[in-house]
């Protein structure tokens, strides 16, 4: 009921008849199977998420997780990315971190190469939202190998993006451009405007780091134009462009230009933060 419930998108009363089942199992005791209890805290955990509860919603799946690896239920791997990304939505990345890192552990039991080259990617990603740049690298790196094993091309040049994005947080900005025009000449393959213009900024800011400045510019310029451009513009990216061509501006003592980008970052910000 509880299910039929969320599919009606009564999240209040959905929660309410999966806490009543958990309930009435907790009195069974050992009349009911293990299975069933955590079913009914996977309810649980569905119907606080559907309320926007997500730290709640996560901390709840993870008694369920511990129920279902005790009884070697298959899937496990899935429910623990599924609490990683709801960890991750509220900003806790330690826990999505621990999550990851377990179920990379159950893919390499199973054997599944699809998955773990998944697994280490989101594990790559969560080391990188915190800021521990050469784990991050390194995970994705070993992702990169699994997936240019399957012959994923996609995901290897994602990997290169975001190994491109590690190396010039640690200011290598070299190892930082190799990996970033790897990235830049597969996105542009595949005629992908997103991949194109994520792999251009890493490009630019390893050319900044080495230097070669009016390779930066011109590389962002087209980030900005094309990241403002469509139905869906990524004005996070737009705005990042700005910034470091602002810092480029005032590097050179050119602070013309630099209000010319004040102007236009002043104009967005207003509307989106």
């Amino acid at each position: 009921l509880s299910y039929k419930a969320l599919q009606r998108k009564s999240a209040n009363e959905a929660l309410a008849l999966a806490e009543s089942a958990r309930e009435i199992y907790d009195s069974l005791g050992a009349l009911v199977g293990d299975v069933e209890k955590a079913q009914a805290i996977q309810g649980i955990s569905y119907s606080l998420k559907e309320l926007k509860r997500n730290d709640e919603a996560a901390r709840n799946l993870e008694e369920a997780v511990k129920i279902y690896r005790e009884d070697n239920y298959p899937y496990v791997d899935d429910l623990l990315r599924m609490q990683a990304n709801w960890y991750s939505e509220v900003g806790d990345w330690e826990s999505a971190l621990k999550c990851q890192l377990e179920a990379v552990q159950l893919n390499e039991i199973e054997g599944d190469r699809v998955w773990l080259a998944r697994s280490l990617y989101f594990v790559a990603n969560a080391y990188g939202h915190l800021k521990r740049w050469p784990e991050s690298i390194s995970t994705y790196k070993r992702a990169r190998e699994i997936f240019k094993e399957l012959k994923q091309v996609p995901e290897v040049s994602w990997c290169d993006q975001h190994i491109g994005e590690g190396y010039v947080e640690l200011g290598n900005g070299v190892e930082g451009l190799v990996a970033g025009q790897k990235a830049l000449e597969v996105a542009k393959i595949r005629m992908s405007p997103p991949r194109i213009m994520k792999a251009q900024f890493v490009c630019a800011k390893a050319h900044i780091l080495l230097g070669e400045n009016q390779e930066a510019i011109d590389l962002l310029t087209d980030v900005s134009s094309n990241a403002a451009a469509g139905d869906e513009p990524d004005w996070e990216l737009y705005l990042a462009s700005e910034q470091e061509q602002k810092l480029l501006a005032i590097a050179q003592g050119n602070m013309e230009h630099v209000q010319v980008i004040e102007r236009r970052m002043n104009a967005i910000q207003e509307i989106i933060e």
